[in-house]
C-alpha cells in the first residue's frame, strides 16, 4: 500500500512520507513515540516540526517510504514473539515451583533487559492484560508481516509459530484485551 500510494503521491507531484509509530496510548498522550520515517529527505525535513510535537526520536530509515512500514511490521513482530517467549518462560518455570515473578526480574536484571520485557514481563506476571494495543490489531501486522516475507521469499518459522498462536488467541475470545494476553493465552494451554 506504501508503494501505491507513493506512486499516487508523485502523480500528484506530492511527495510522500511514512511514518508510523512505536509507542503504547500512554506514550502517545506524553508526546514521547518513537516515529520511524522514510521518504525523500526534503519531504522528512518538511514534516520534522511536526514528528518534534509528537515525538521522543525520529528514525529515518530510508529514502522509499515501504521501508518505514516494514520497518514498524518487523518491531511489531520481533515484540510479540517476545510476548510469547516472556509467557513460555514462565510456563516451564512456574510448572517447575519457581515463583513467576522471581523468574522475570532475573531475566531482566541478567537476559533481557529492555523496554519491551520490562514493560510486558511483569504485566503477564500480574494478569494485566487491559487494551492498549488490542490483539486482534497484533494479529493484522502478524499477518503484514507474513505477507511481506512471502513477498520476498523468506520463510519465518518463528513468525508462523507466533501468528497461529495469536490467531487462535483472537478465536477464543481475547481479540479486544491487549495483544500482550497472547501470554496469558499460552499461560492456560
Amino acid at each position: 500500500f506504501a508503494e501505491e500510494l507513493t506512486a499516487l503521491h508523485a502523480k500528484a507531484g506530492v511527495a510522500y512520507v511514512s511514518a508510523p509509530v512505536f509507542g503504547r496510548p500512554d506514550v502517545a498522550e506524553a508526546a514521547q513515540l518513537n516515529i520511524v520515517s522514510a521518504g525523500e529527505p526534503s519531504a522528512i525535513d518538511k514534516v520534522r516540526p511536526l514528528f518534534d510535537v509528537i515525538g521522543r526520536k525520529i528514525f529515518v530509515l530510508g529514502h522509499e517510504p515501504k521501508q518505514a512500514n516494514a520497518a514498524k511490521v518487523a518491531g511489531n513482530m520481533m515484540i510479540a514473539m517476545a510476548m510469547e517467549a516472556m509467557a513460555e518462560g514462565i510456563a516451564i518455570t512456574r510448572s517447575n515451583g519457581v515463583d513467576p515473578g522471581a523468574f522475570i526480574d532475573l531475566m531482566l536484571q541478567t537476559l533481557f533487559g529492555g523496554r519491551i520485557y520490562e514493560g510486558y514481563g511483569p504485566r503477564i506476571v500480574k494478569g494485566d492484560f487491559e487494551a492498549g494495543f488490542l490483539m486482534r490489531l497484533g494479529l493484522k501486522d502478524l499477518r503484514l508481516a507474513t505477507e511481506a516475507a512471502q513477498k520476498t521469499g523468506n520463510k519465518l518459522p518463528m513468525l508462523e509459530a507466533v501468528r497461529t498462536r495469536m490467531a487462535e488467541a483472537v478465536e477464543a475470545g481475547l481479540g479486544e484485551k491487549d495483544w500482550l494476553a497472547v501470554a496469558d493465552y499460552t499461560l492456560r494451554k
